[in-house]
């Protein structure tokens, strides 16, 4: 072979590999992959941070106002002049949005972690999906079909199984951290309700900036008066909440859901919960027992459940209710 031969193999080859690494970076599934496995990291960052003795809502504000300009950004590239234009009735949205959809779940999901593990929390957190699906049900008058009443079956069995019920007085679990686990579980439910009822004609990157905007004012004016810690350890764990638990899974979700719809979509970041309680064996020494791993898998699956279109449901369950709603 010829150097002029070789040359040219070697362009190919060099050609060849960029296009699959292309193609691989703009699979839907890589990007929903990418999100489930960043948002997964966030539980363990607040763990991490917490050993520096910082409050949760002084993490809380750094992380938010550190994400800020990423999305601003983001938001410019993709909508260009679009990004600037929009009604007053979606202010208000993006308002209510931002208050109960992000900056309460933000507050509760970092206090949570500072009560119980972030394995236990995470999968409680998790339980939003079916939450949404009630609440769906319930004000927006959603038909509540087979897969979903299973899905809120085994979600909720889960979720007794995750907080060990059964046994006494939940040993060796902080009632708070479980309390607030489940209210941020509930306010993300409430932002996928806003969500699905007021902003349909806005796109979700326009959405979540501006919220993100509002939240930022909002953790400023109420909280932002406060003494930050000076060592740097703090400041980079913020930057990582921010940039790859935030704006990075974000993004992706978006793009990928864009590429493989929805329901798709679904299915690959219900992962999330199973990669945060692998990070938090490796890196914080949790171990969950075998009623925590089966209230795991129950969750999961009850996440599944939601975005299956026909699924047979016990004849004693819903026999009765199916009638009624048909």
């Amino acid at each position: 072979m010829t150097l002029t031969n070789i040359k040219r193999f070697t362009m190919c080859k060099n050609r060849y590999t960029l296009d699959k690494m292309k193609k691989l970076l703009s699979s839907g599934y890589f990007l929903i992959s990418i999100a489930a496995i960043g948002i997964s990291f966030k539980s363990i960052l607040v763990k991490t941070a917490y050993t520096y003795s910082v409050d949760p809502i002084t993490l809380a504000v750094m992380r938010v106002v550190i994400s800020l300009p990423f999305f601003i950004i983001a938001l410019f590239i993709i909508e260009g002049k679009a990004a600037f234009t929009f009604q007053k009735k979606e202010i208000i949205n993006f308002s209510l949005m931002g208050t109960f959809g992000l900056a309460l779940p933000i507050i509760f999901s970092f206090y949570s972690l500072k009560y119980i593990d972030a394995s236990v929390s995470s999968l409680l957190v998790y339980t939003y999906p079916a939450i949404t699906v009630l609440m769906m049900t319930f004000f927006e008058k959603e038909k509540l079909t087979s897969s979903k009443i299973i899905s809120i079956i085994l979600t909720f069995c889960g979720l007794l199984f995750v907080i060990k019920i059964h046994e006494s007085n939940l040993t060796g679990i902080d009632k708070r951290g479980i309390w607030f686990a489940f209210l941020a579980a509930f306010f993300y439910a409430v932002y996928n309700v806003l969500a699905e009822k007021n902003v349909k004609k806005v796109s979700p990157i326009k959405v979540i900036t501006y919220c993100m905007i509002f939240v930022s004012i909002l953790f400023v004016i109420f909280f932002g008066y406060r003494t930050y810690p000076s060592n740097w350890q703090v400041w980079l764990i913020a930057f990582l909440l921010g940039f790859i638990c935030g704006f990075i899974p974000f993004v992706a979700y978006l793009y990928g859901v864009k590429i493989i719809g929805a329901s798709k979509s679904t299915i690959v970041s219900s992962l999330g919960p199973a990669f945060t309680v692998t990070w938090a064996y490796i890196f914080l020494n949790e171990r969950l027992d075998i009623f925590q791993i089966l209230g795991m898998v129950l969750i999961i699956t009850g996440i599944l459940a939601i975005k299956l279109k026909k699924l047979p449901l016990p004849e004693f369950v819903t026999k009765k209710y199916l009638k009624q709603n048909d």
